[in-house]
């Protein structure tokens, strides 16, 4: 899944919400999210 994200704000809420730690738990691999930025030439 690829997502255009423009409020980085938002997008740290949603990577540290609380709700998601159970499931974050179960997993080997706890932060799955890769974050690129394009930069201008």
């Amino acid at each position: 899944m690829v997502l255009e994200v423009t409020d980085l704000d938002q997008l740290a809420e949603m990577v540290n919400d609380p709700k998601l730690k159970p499931f974050k738990e179960k997993h080997t691999v706890i932060e799955p999210i890769i974050v690129s930025f394009q930069v201008a030439t």
